[in-house]
């Protein structure tokens, strides 16, 4: 029997699967084929199959987390996420659930089927993705607002990859859809993340915490919908990153992060800083710089700045510049990087002697 041939019986179950939001999306192409949702505290994964004329063909399955933690992970195959004693047969017809029949397995055709041994490989996995929800055909996305969640999901990525150490990751985009606004970014090709992900995972967690880093709190500040405009009503952020449950905003949850990202910033300590020095050690993958030959009594002082200031040093002075600039910026307690916002070009290196303490 040819998958285009079957047609599912079993009793039918109208009224159930009436809303599939996606919770996690595992896989795009044109729409999610792959993801899972929830209904009545039961969390399915959903696994297109089929489509004909506006309609959709799935196989739903009752699973668990930590199945979908061991697909994406590439430990077990996609015909194994999708098996279960009783699934159901799904027809969905321009957003809305035109069929639903209950089966048992053993009447499911191999050819609608996942081919047995195919895996989620993880490194094709999204590293990061963010999927917001809302009345997308009523409001028309406009390019700032698209602007915003890619440079929010971009500081977020960027500033927690600094903070451990990874130098030059640049995540891939793998998926821009404006119809619902689902971002996807992958891991870089030459990254490898698989022996880390736990780790990574859980240093994460623990930056957007009550203690975590500013930056990215500020990043997630601007992720969440707004309160009462905007096409967005939710906004589920998901990925190897965010193992297990998914971290979704709601309209209103952005004065809850505001408040959290106030407290951080109460808790450190900033202090606001102006010096001299010449530029070296550009790393524009870190978006830091070394400044040296100080008019401060420091040896030298490690920078970090924004994009455009590091490139904008990397391409008017390189590594070997004997041109000196004056630097204004803020350090905070426990930070070893004098965070840049600001400089002037002052002129040939000439080494004056200290004259002041930093700060």
């Amino acid at each position: 029997m040819t998958a285009a041939s079957w047609q599912p019986e079993g009793p039918n179950e109208s009224g159930r699967f009436c809303d599939l939001k996606p919770i996690e999306i595992l896989d795009w192409f044109d729409g999610p084929r792959l993801f899972t949702f929830s209904e009545e505290q039961v969390l399915y994964l959903a696994y297109a199959w089929g489509e004909g004329e506006k309609t959709i063909r799935y196989l739903i399955t009752p699973t668990e987390e930590q199945h979908i933690r061991a697909l994406g992970h590439g430990q077990i195959s996609l015909l194994d996420a999708v098996k279960a004693p009783v699934v159901w047969a799904l027809d969905v017809r321009e957003g809305k659930a035109v069929s639903v029949k209950r089966l048992a397995w053993t009447t499911v055709p191999d050819s609608v089927l996942p081919r047995p041994h195919v895996l989620l490989n993880s490194a094709h996995a999204p590293i990061f993705q963010l999927y917001a929800q809302g009345n997308m055909l009523f409001y028309e996305l406009t390019a700032g607002q698209l602007k915003k969640y890619i440079e929010a999901s971009y500081s977020l990525l960027r500033r927690f990859f600094q903070s451990v150490d990874w130098s030059g990751f640049d995540p891939p985009v793998h998926q821009i859809s404006v119809s619902s606004l689902r971002l996807s970014f992958g891991v870089p090709g030459h990254a490898r993340i698989d022996q880390r992900v736990s780790e990574l995972a859980q240093q994460f967690k623990e930056r957007i915490s009550e203690n975590g880093d500013p930056t990215m709190v500020d990043a997630i500040v601007k992720l969440c919908p707004l309160q009462n405009t905007g096409p967005a009503d939710s906004v589920t952020l998901s990925g190897q990153l965010i193992p297990g449950t998914p971290i979704t905003l709601r309209r209103g949850d952005r004065a809850v992060w505001r408040e959290k990202l106030r407290l951080i910033q109460q808790q450190r300590v900033t202090r606001r800083h102006e010096m001299e020095g010449r530029v070296e050690e550009i790393d524009w993958g870190k978006w830091t710089f070394t400044l040296r030959e100080l008019n401060i009594s420091l040896r030298e002082q490690l920078c970090r700045a924004d994009e455009t200031i590091v490139n904008e040093l990397r391409e008017l002075y390189g590594d070997n510049s004997q041109t000196r600039i004056r630097i204004f910026g803020d350090s905070i307690q426990g930070d070893q990087y004098l965070e840049v916002d600001r400089y002037e070009v002052i002129g040939p290196s000439s080494v004056s002697m200290p004259t002041e303490t930093a700060g």
